[in-house]
């Protein structure tokens, strides 16, 4: 009788030391830096504090905070202080209806857009934004960039509570009510290519609205 009773308190050990091994492996759980919503996730990275004081300053952080979905084209400090603006004073010396409009301009509105919705090697493909006009995105394989009017993605796809943030490199160009011929036109660097293109009597094809996707050398 002691030797089965024995045999029982030794298995019953092996059970407990055989359960108190099956957890060795398990990761403990991290938090989530993801889980805000999109003014408030900018609002605690030290990166964005000139984009943020520009949010309050223009009375979006609601509308940044707001259920969505949303895709927030932001852009951190060093993007700000390549056009001169160093300071959260110097942001706030700025036109605030024209600030207000840039900024909804880098909001893709009513969709959580990743970069793995975009077609691969897709070029322009127009999204609409919070400031009522088209933004143009294009994908480039060779290197996985992606690109949304002309600045790159730096850091990709920061799921927020209310959407997706992409990080760019600098602030999106914007030319309202230039067609390309008006574009080229301004610009030295292309002149050749002007000349090139009115030799050929393709110059006042450009002048109407498009959608074209040039090629310039």
């Amino acid at each position: 009788m002691n030797t089965i009773f024995k045999s029982l308190k030794i298995a019953l050990a092996a059970v407990v030391l055989l359960s108190s091994c099956e957890h060795d492996n398990l990761e403990v759980p991290k938090p989530n830096e993801n889980i805000r919503p999109a003014a408030d996730f900018i609002r605690n990275n030290y990166d964005f504090r000139l984009f943020y004081s520009a949010l309050e300053y223009t009375g979006l952080v609601n509308e940044h905070n707001a259920p969505g979905p949303i895709t927030v084209l932001a852009v951190p400090d060093n993007g700000w202080n390549a056009i001169g603006v160093n300071t959260e004073q110097e942001v706030r010396s700025l036109n605030k209806d024209s600030l207000r409009h840039a900024l909804q301009y880098h909001v893709l509105k009513n969709r959580r857009w990743i970069t793995t919705d975009f077609a691969t090697n897709g070029v322009d493909v127009r999204l609409e934004t919070l400031a009522g006009e088209n933004v143009y995105v294009s994908a480039v394989n060779r290197n996985n960039d992606y690109f949304f009017g002309g600045a790159r993605i730096s850091r990709k796809d920061i799921i927020l509570s209310n959407g997706v943030m992409q990080v760019m490199n600098k602030f999106m160009q914007y030319h309202k009510g230039k067609t390309v011929q008006d574009y080229l036109a301004a610009r030295p660097e292309f002149s050749l290519f002007v000349t090139g293109l009115k030799k050929f009597g393709l110059w006042d094809e450009l002048a109407d609205k498009g959608p074209f996707t040039i090629f310039a050398p």
